[in-house]
């Protein structure tokens, strides 16, 4: 799909930065580089260690040693696949002082955020699938959400319930062990334990403000774990199963869970974590996801790449972008090529600051599946950003004015006619053209300063 080209002699003035979410640390292996065998532990002293899911073998810390207070009893990590930054309890919401913080595996740096209201431990933790916010809950049953953009927590509920009645708040503080984990539907899974007992529970859209009640959803009361042993941790594999992991007492171990809910015991570690998280967020009906996935800034363009050489019976990629990371439009389309099974992408209108890309495509079964979602973050100032080209009903202008000041948009016919016109304010304008006959247009954009630009649109 052809998209606008807004050009501006003077318009790269420094050099873009592009957040990749495949990220390289310095003597160690890449971060997410394979998530279908590696998730990532937190001990309770403070180490990230990742988690290798074929040997078993735990490997040593890769991340720098703490500044300031040491860790204590550090818990809860989750990974967000939109920055790139692991989250966890650096030191308990029990133990002061309290610290909850995010490490950068690019810098090796750590950052410290607004603390949690918790007054009591937390033991668990995970980072939403759109990589926006953090969930928890301490050992008092109480949950809690913490949003990565605004750096503030909120108490959701002390009351965590099912449909029939069990209550669940109770039994996570008679059950003081577990972890929770996030599937591609933002669906929060829950693991309840104890030394030798677990319970699962699911909470679907879950709330990011407070509520009298919250209601879960029981996938397995509390049942007696195999062989004796107390699950520490959940993940989820690419494949969209549950991997856990058991204390280190007396051996740490790794099981999956099957679809009737029986355990496979996989193997021994070689060391025992705390907490584990994944760099994967599979929709919870076993979802394919790309091979790899990438964007990068090219001169003032965004590319994105990706691979899928397995893949049968799929037409094509569709291309969505968002300006938010909540509300999506295609912009374009890739036709499937299985013989090379390598993409390609050209983004020709991003804007300064976030740029958010994600594939979405259908499977032979007529499954929608969608990639994670990776950003791009722009230095550079955009003229301006219009999509969809062709439009269909309504297309969006995202304009910058200078000093705030407004502009107007002019859609004119091929003989120069002008269709209709419109006020821009500053940030997104919606554009509603459906009233126009199909074909070629030209759109003029004025700025306050009397600059314009001119380019075609398709009406279809």
């Amino acid at each position: 799909m052809k998209q606008f080209e807004i050009l501006k002699t003077n318009l790269l003035t420094s050099t873009a930065i592009v957040l990749l979410l495949v990220l390289s640390l310095s003597g160690a292996a890449q971060v997410c580089s394979s998530p279908g065998n590696v998730m990532y532990g937190l001990a309770n002293t403070g180490e990230v260690q990742p988690i290798n899911l074929t040997t078993g073998a735990v490997s040593p810390r890769i991340n720098a040693a703490y500044p300031g207070n040491p860790p204590n009893f550090s818990n809860g990590i989750g990974y967000s696949t939109l920055n790139g930054k692991f989250y966890y309890f650096k030191r308990s919401p029990d133990v002061a002082p309290q610290e909850f913080v995010s490490w950068n595996p690019v810098t090796n740096s750590y950052q410290a955020l607004r603390s949690c209201p918790a007054t009591s431990s937390i033991n668990v933790g995970a980072v939403t699938n759109d990589g926006l916010g953090y969930y928890c809950w301490d050992q008092a049953g109480v949950l809690f959400y913490y949003s990565i953009a605004t750096n503030n927590w909120t108490t959701i509920t002390s009351d965590i319930r099912t449909s029939s009645g069990v209550d669940v708040s109770a039994v996570i503080a008679a059950n003081v062990s577990g972890d929770v984990a996030v599937d591609g539907a933002g669906t929060l899974i829950f693991l309840v334990g104890g030394n030798t007992q677990y319970a699962l529970y699911k909470l679907s859209n879950p709330p990011k403000t407070a509520m009298a009640t919250v209601t879960v959803t029981e996938m397995t009361p509390l049942t007696n774990t195999p062989g004796g042993v107390k699950f520490v941790g959940i993940a989820l594999n690419v494949t969209g199963e549950l991997i856990l992991t058991t204390s280190a007492n007396p051996t740490a171990k790794l099981y999956r869970m099957e679809d009737d809910f029986t355990f496979t015991y996989l193997r021994n570690m070689s060391a025992g974590v705390g907490d584990i998280t994944s760099c994967n967020f599979p929709l919870s009906i076993l979802p394919v996801s790309l091979k790899s996935f990438e964007v990068k800034e090219t001169e003032g363009n965004v590319s994105l790449t990706w691979e899928d050489k397995l893949r049968q019976g799929v037409n094509g990629y569709d291309i969505e972008y968002s300006v938010n990371g909540n509300d999506w439009s295609k912009v374009g389309f890739v036709k499937a090529n299985y013989a090379a099974g390598n993409y390609s992408f050209k983004h020709t209108n991003p804007i300064k600051g976030n740029n958010y890309y994600r594939i979405k495509f259908t499977d032979v079964s007529n499954e929608v599946h969608y990639s994670y979602v990776k950003v791009a973050e722009l230095d550079v100032r955009t003229a301006l950003s219009i999509w969809p080209n062709p439009v269909e009903n309504k297309m969006i202008i995202r304009y910058e004015g200078d000093k705030g000041l407004s502009g107007d948009a002019w859609v004119l016919d091929q003989s120069g006619r002008v269709m209709q016109r419109q006020t821009l304010s500053v940030g997104l304008n919606t554009v509603d053209v459906s009233k126009l006959t199909p074909g070629s247009y030209f759109i003029r954009i004025k700025y306050a300063d009397g600059e314009s630009y001119m380019n075609k649109i398709v009406k279809k």
